[in-house]
């Protein structure tokens, strides 16, 4: 299983991100499809200005932990209602399959869970997408309900609640 690090993605970067600009510097040091798409960064960069707390907008890169390389970016995508936080993560094509969304989704579970104020994290899956799927099932989440996206997608609704030890 690969090692990864999550690693804060700075407001400048962000910016970036959601500009569809990011530098030089961060693309020579990423994979293709490792960084998040605009709209998330743009998404983040807006919850934090409109005042919600940065722990619930946060926007992490995956860094593969030999190297130092972004594999993939996951994040929290705002506050939710009654203590819940959902996540969000996605993993460049040439890296899926070798459990860096596991490993990634594990810290955003101890992340989440070491904030007194979350009692759960949700995850909404696409139900076509059968490996992610899979991941949050195998990391204990339980599964919910179904819904529509706004594109009109068939996604299932995850949960992920405090464990009883914290």
């Amino acid at each position: 299983m690969m090692q990864v690090l999550l690693q804060q993605i700075s407001s400048e970067e962000l910016h970036d991100i959601a500009n569809a600009c990011p530098s030089p510097a961060l693309l020579a040091r990423a994979a293709e499809g490792a960084l998040p798409p605009p709209f998330v960064a743009e998404r983040s960069l807006q919850q934090i200005a409109h005042g919600q707390a940065r722990f619930c907008c946060m926007t992490f890169h995956i860094i593969r932990a030999a190297d130092s390389f972004i594999v993939g970016g996951c994040g929290f995508k705002g506050e939710r209602l009654d203590g819940m936080v959902e996540i969000g993560y996605g993993i460049s094509p040439e890296f899926r399959g070798k459990g860096a969304a596991s490993a990634a989704v594990r810290q955003l579970l101890q992340l989440a869970f070491d904030q007194a104020t979350v009692t759960a994290v949700f995850a909404m899956v696409n139900q076509s997408n059968i490996a992610s799927g899979g991941l949050v099932s195998k990391l204990g989440f339980e599964k919910g309900a179904s819904s529509l996206d706004g594109d009109g997608e068939p996604m299932t609704h995850w949960f992920a609640r405090r464990p009883e030890a914290l």
